[in-house]
């Protein structure tokens, strides 16, 4: 292709990153389920039964599969799959997310192209003397923009106690720590590795548990995420979540001005099938929204 050419691949690129805010594969930090969403990918160290940034928080009793799907502002769609199992040495959970960013036209050629992203993960995770779990994660990504790829791979590696009688929790994770395999032109850019502090709390009162995540990256500012899971009657859970992100976000109308950032949904049981329904709020540039279906079995 030509040098145009490449020019249509860096305004893909720009716009695919301002989603997660990294130049390449940006689709490593999109939201693996409706749950993530909702919490702006933040409850690093909360249990959770789906293979998310911190491996070493997912607990459950039985298997689940599920499906989930994203719509994104400028037409762009997300669908995943996730299985979860309990083994005799621990849970074991692996997802596949496929990001979808559209048709595109090169107004010189009239030539059309479509770009995705397709990552793949799989995790395991263990408990060390009843109070310390430990998870180890690793996955590969395919990036394509017309007849240009990238592939690269990538590790997650994390820990998890317990404190408190169990009404606390503190996290520490590296994630998405990768390499490119093979880059779109010849441009070996590094793939963004993100280290996770976090902490939850399980109020003695209330039946929630309250979050705060601390994300830092050596290519990016600092983020800070505060979410909160509250349960309600009939085993339904709210949502609710916002991040320092929101200053970086454009204010537009006054309901994005007031609502930039913030993001929440709800899981409610169905038998043996969990529902969700996401939303995140992205200010001036639009909603996320998401939705995502469950079986149990235990």
């Amino acid at each position: 292709m030509i040098i145009k050419d490449r020019y249509i691949i860096t305004t893909i690129l720009v716009l695919a990153s301002s989603l997660a805010g990294q130049p390449v594969f940006s689709a490593l930090d999109i939201p693996v389920s409706i749950r993530s969403l909702s919490l702006t990918n933040g409850a690093g160290a909360v249990p959770t039964d789906i293979l998310n940034g911190n491996p070493a928080v997912m607990e459950f009793d039985g298997r689940s599969v599920g499906v989930h799907f994203f719509s994104y502002p400028a037409g762009i769609t997300g669908q995943g799959i996730h299985y979860t199992t309990q083994s005799v040495a621990g849970v074991v959970s692996a997802n596949l997310t496929v990001m979808n960013f559209g048709r595109f036209s090169d107004s010189a050629t009239g030539e059309a192209f479509s770009a995705e992203d397709i990552i793949f993960r799989a995790g395991f995770k263990s408990v060390f003397a009843h109070r310390l779990s430990w998870g180890i994660s690793a996955g590969g990504i395919r990036s394509q923009i017309g007849s240009y790829r990238a592939l690269g791979i990538f590790m997650n590696a994390g820990v998890r106690s317990r404190l408190l009688d169990d009404r606390m929790g503190i996290g520490l994770s590296l994630e998405n720590a990768g390499k490119m395999i093979s880059t779109y032109s010849g441009f070996d850019e590094p793939v963004k590795g993100v280290i996770r502090y976090s902490i939850f709390y399980h109020t003695l009162h209330l039946p929630a548990v309250l979050s705060v995540d601390y994300q830092y990256s050596s290519m990016g500012d600092p983020l800070l995420i505060f979410a909160g899971e509250f349960s309600m009657n009939r085993g339904s859970t709210v949502w609710v979540s916002t991040s320092s992100e929101k200053q970086n976000l454009a204010w537009g109308e006054a309901f994005h001005a007031l609502t930039a950032g913030m993001a929440g949904g709800i899981r409610i049981p169905v038998k043996k099938y969990m529902v969700d329904i996401g939303y995140q709020n992205l200010g001036a540039a639009g909603n996320v929204l998401g939705f995502g279906i469950s079986k149990v079995w235990r």
